[in-house]
């Protein structure tokens, strides 16, 4: 039995929203795209299928939180956690 694809709409802003598709099969969420002729295809990013564990009851929220990392990544946007400059001390530099 094939899955049903699902729509998400994940706000990036209070007037802007970004698109996903996905399909929830029982536990496993799985980001989908289109591959231009019509047939839906697993997202892929970094050599992996985009996917994450889920509850029936938060399968939307994890989905647009999956939305805007392939966005992000679509986009070539800094990854969270790395939009600033180190800081290391000098303590022990020669």
């Amino acid at each position: 039995m094939v899955s049903e694809i699902k729509t998400v709409f994940a706000q990036l802003t209070p007037d802007r929203v970004v698109e996903g598709f996905y399909k929830f099969d029982g536990e496993i969420i799985t980001m989908m795209g289109n591959d231009g002729e019509g047939n839906w295809i697993p997202m892929v990013l970094d050599d992996e299928v985009v996917s994450h564990k889920a509850t029936p009851e938060h399968a939307v929220s994890i989905a647009a939180m999956l939305t805007k990392r392939i966005r992000k990544a679509l986009r070539n946007e800094l990854v969270e956690g790395f939009h600033r400059p180190l800081e290391y001390s000098n303590q022990g530099i020669v």
